[in-house]
């Protein structure tokens, strides 16, 4: 009797952390994206580990990812590789793309932004969760798909 009791009790709360969670998936599709580029810089990341940018600082080793040395922009190939994955893009330019990924099951949403600065050649990013702490290191394998699929 004491076994199903308990194994009621891990069920309820299996159920209702799922239940959380899809709430808080919901929750970050109905907020507004803080994104964009502005004078050649991507926006700082938040203090949570959540999130990566070429622009924060070179020893935040939580937020820190390198930008890229390229000496062709490689927005048009980044948008074919958001298209096939079926990301929402919110944005394009010649030298800037923004999309939005749902991270399954839950369906939080990540924004993820490329800048290209043709001057120096190099390719900037930033990618970040809207909601909670921790993302499981998402972001960071998000963007390191989008760069091997520019090296095909």
């Amino acid at each position: 009797m004491a076994l199903k009791i308990i194994g009621v009790i891990i069920i309820l709360a299996i159920g209702a952390i799922s239940i959380g969670l899809y709430m808080l998936g919901k929750q970050s599709a109905r907020m507004s994206p803080v994104v964009g580029e502005r004078d050649g810089q991507l926006l700082n990341c938040p203090d949570s580990p959540n999130c990566i940018s070429s622009f924060a600082q070179t020893d935040d080793k939580k937020h820190y990812f390198a930008p890229i040395e390229m000496t062709e922009n490689p927005i048009k190939k980044i948008k074919k590789w958001v298209q096939d994955e079926k990301y929402h893009i919110a944005t394009v330019r010649k030298d800037y793309i923004y999309f939005q990924a749902k991270t399954f099951p839950f369906g939080f949403v990540d924004d993820v932004e490329f800048y290209y600065s043709a001057d120096e050649q190099k390719l900037y990013v930033r990618s970040a969760s809207r909601v909670g702490k921790s993302d499981l290191g998402k972001n960071k394998k998000r963007v390191q798909e989008v760069l091997e699929s520019l090296q095909a």
